[in-house]
């Protein structure tokens, strides 16, 4: 049992983490050409616990670079196996500067299942990541309860050697048929949603609940049984050149702050498909609220 540990993460911005060796180094060039499977590392906790930790986050591979602190960090790991012979399962919990959030969940090498429950957690605080697409700032409180399931290809209709059966219930409803990943909300709750853009509010939104939301790779579905919006509000304005709003938004779009260098060779647009083509995913009709 771990109580009360400090602990700092820091990747730098060519994306390795700190006091780890880089992959190719000169680590890697001395080491022997190929290893046996017999001489590889096996790692099995029975239980682990943490209490009242504290985790200070930078991530200097996006500019601006990310800096978070969490504070009372509370962790439960059990039956983790690297092998794969038994079904580890995880609780875990911490504060944020803004909300709170709770996981749960259980998985193996070639499959994971997490359940996620957030509450009044500032989306402000993933700002240096949106901005790696948006060029603007995003403010609001998310809350509710996110589920997501992931298998490998390897996992696929087949369980690993020797695995036991879990011994709780899966936080996802329903797993994905083949190898991919399933997301699943509900419900989801957005408060004070808002994007600002050159300095005023583009787009604003009292309250956004969605209930029901599935998302499956495998199947390339996505699917929503509820969606409700209150005191929406859009700056709708289009160009002299006919570009509207919403294109100046996005990073290297050409138009925003971000564009493209205009020395840049220019890709032959004809017959091309639109420049944020929607995946091809098949679309549910949404049900009447």
């Amino acid at each position: 049992e771990w109580t009360a540990p400090v602990l700092h993460l820091r990747r730098d911005a060519q994306g390795q983490w700190a006091g780890l060796p880089v992959p190719g180094g000169p680590s890697a060039a001395n080491a022997p050409a190929a290893t046996s499977a017999r001489s590889a590392w096996q790692v099995a906790v029975r239980d682990a616990r943490m209490a009242g930790g504290t985790v200070h986050w930078r991530d200097e591979s996006v500019d601006p670079a990310a800096s978070l602190s969490l504070r009372d960090v509370a962790l439960h790991l059990r039956d983790a196996d690297s092998q794969g012979r038994s079904r580890a399962t995880l609780e875990a919990s911490a504060t944020l500067p803004q909300g709170r959030v709770q996981f749960q969940g259980q998985g193996q090498p070639q499959a994971l299942e997490l359940q996620a429950s957030l509450q009044d957690v500032g989306l402000a605080q993933a700002q240096p990541y949106l901005a790696t697409w948006f060029d603007g700032r995003w403010s609001g409180r998310l809350g509710g309860t996110l589920g997501l399931q992931w298998r490998d290809a390897a996992a696929t209709g087949s369980a690993a050697p020797g695995a036991s059966a879990p011994t709780t219930a899966p936080p996802v409803s329903s797993e994905p048929a083949s190898a991919g990943w399933v997301l699943t909300a509900a419900p989801l709750v957005v408060q004070d949603l808002a994007f600002e853009h050159a300095g005023r509010t583009a787009v604003g939104l009292g309250r956004l609940d969605i209930e029901g939301l599935r998302a499956d790779s495998a199947a390339r579905t996505l699917s929503v049984e509820r969606i409700a919006l209150q005191a929406p509000q859009l700056q709708a304005e289009r160009d002299a050149q006919g570009r509207w709003m919403a294109e100046r938004w996005w990073r290297n779009s050409g138009t925003g702050a971000a564009a493209v260098s205009p020395t840049a060779a220019a890709p032959d647009t004809q017959g091309a498909p639109p420049r944020w083509p929607l995946p091809h995913w098949r679309r549910r009709p949404l049900r009447p609220l």
